[in-house]
């Protein structure tokens, strides 16, 4: 198209005619637009034919954090000398200093997905070389009841990481062990969680043969005011004193002989790239 403003720009268009604008790899184009608003109305105007053309079927601009004051012209009624027009956007989610905003084809439904609604959770149930677990006590808890009690190191996976990856980084992230992540024994999901998500928890089995050679700092993270390396024994006479009481219950039923019943290995849950069957647990319930 002769004058296209679309063209113009650096964006993608996907198998699913999804197109994509990112402010931020359109600075020379972005950054002065308030002074050239016809030129941003020619832009919407062109994809709005698109879309009512069924060329289309999806709009995502990017919108970076420092052209936030652009807002108002993507989801508001814009006035001009010769005519009103809505370009209709809605705001779909954030990530860092990005805002994603979305238009979908008039004549179709919405088929775009929403954002995620759940996080990824992991507790890490760590055995040393004398056969003992790693339980820490929090200095905040969510819970006050919770305050003073034993628990597994738990944390989240962040963006990219597989469970395992996760697991080995919350880990040293908090007590500076260097662990080994063996596999996952069991999982469950709660809601609502944190954001008023789903949380999917797993746990998962670390090994750490050379803890006494390994010093934990508490001082590094601002979460534990406390360790301990546990017996079996030791758990079964404390199991009041633990924050999750149906979690307790489940490592004395598979520690130490029955890890390998539970136990999903490393590769056999990487990306989920094959099936196996593995205990699952709903609503928290180990």
């Amino acid at each position: 198209m002769e004058n296209s403003k679309l063209n113009q720009l650096t964006h993608n268009i996907n198998n699913f005619k999804a197109l994509y604008i990112n402010t931020s790899e359109n600075e020379d184009y972005f950054k002065n637009i308030t002074q050239n608003l016809k030129s941003l109305y020619e832009l919407l105007s062109e994809i709005d034919d698109k879309l009512k053309a069924g060329e289309l079927k999806t709009i995502i601009f990017i919108i970076n954090i420092k052209y936030t004051h652009l807002l108002q012209y993507f989801t508001n009624t814009i006035t001009t000398k010769n005519s009103s027009k809505n370009y209709d956007y809605k705001f779909h989610h954030t990530e860092d200093d990005n805002l994603f905003l979305i238009k979908y084809n008039y004549n179709n439904p919405n088929k775009y997905p929403n954002y995620g609604k759940h996080q990824l959770g992991i507790g890490a149930f760590i055995i040393n070389e004398d056969n003992k677990v790693l339980l820490v006590k929090e200095k905040i808890v969510t819970v006050n009841k919770l305050k003073g009690r034993w628990k597994i190191p738990t944390g989240r996976t962040e963006r990219g990481e597989s469970i395992g990856i996760a697991c080995v980084r919350e880990v040293y992230e908090e007590t500076q062990l260097k662990v080994k992540f063996e596999g996952i024994v069991s999982f469950r999901e709660t809601y609502p969680s944190l954001f008023d998500c789903t949380d999917i928890f797993f746990v998962c089995i670390c090994s750490c043969n050379n803890s006494k050679d390994q010093i934990i700092n508490l001082s590094i993270d601002d979460e534990l005011e406390e360790y301990r390396w546990f017996t079996k024994q030791e758990i079964v006479d404390e199991v009041k004193n633990f924050a999750d009481q149906n979690m307790i219950k489940f490592i004395i039923n598979i520690f130490p002989d029955n890890i390998e019943k539970y136990l999903m290995k490393g590769q056999e849950y990487k990306f989920l790239n094959r099936f196996r069957m593995i205990a699952y647990r709903p609503n928290a319930k180990f």
